[in-house]
């Protein structure tokens, strides 16, 4: 990923969420099917600081959150959630997380970090074995003070 293509990515991950917005339960179906969780694992690892501008990498991995919440949006059924928990890589959002509440201010992405907890949250429900719990309390008692307050802001 670089300055080249990752406006072309960007718009990628914002189509497929729109794809599943609705929601679309038939297109929410059709895409756990594919590779997309795996895909959102490999951008999330990623530093692309040699490669992009730091407002493009956070606005990638914002609408790669993005297009994985959309999939949960309208759920009935546990397969969907349960795929992602089976797939997602939670060590490395929870890095990313911690990563982001270190860094100096002015470069802090409050917005991916809150997307990360969204997505854990929603997903914690279906998580049977209690990982995304565990992995979340690795998490400074400030930062998720911070995105439980948001939440139930959000939610009011």
């Amino acid at each position: 990923m670089d300055d080249t293509n990752v406006d072309i990515a960007i718009q990628v991950f914002t189509t497929l969420a729109e794809y599943c917005q609705g929601p679309c339960t038939d297109n929410q179906f059709a895409l756990i099917r594919t590779k997309l969780c795996d895909s959102v694992n490999w951008i999330i690892k990623q530093n692309y600081s040699h490669s992009c501008n730091l407002t493009d990498e956070s606005e990638l991995k914002v609408t790669a959150m993005t297009s994985m919440l959309s999939l949960l949006e309208g759920v009935t059924t546990p397969s969907i959630p349960r795929q992602m928990i089976h797939t997602l890589n939670f060590a490395v959002i929870v890095r990313n997380m911690r990563d982001i509440f270190t860094q100096e201010k002015e470069h802090r992405n409050i917005d991916l970090a809150f997307q990360y907890y969204h997505l854990m949250s929603a997903l914690s429900d279906y998580d049977e074995k209690g990982d995304i719990r565990r992995q979340v309390s690795c998490l400074s008692t400030v930062s998720i003070r911070y995105f439980i307050l948001m939440l139930k802001y959000i939610n009011v």
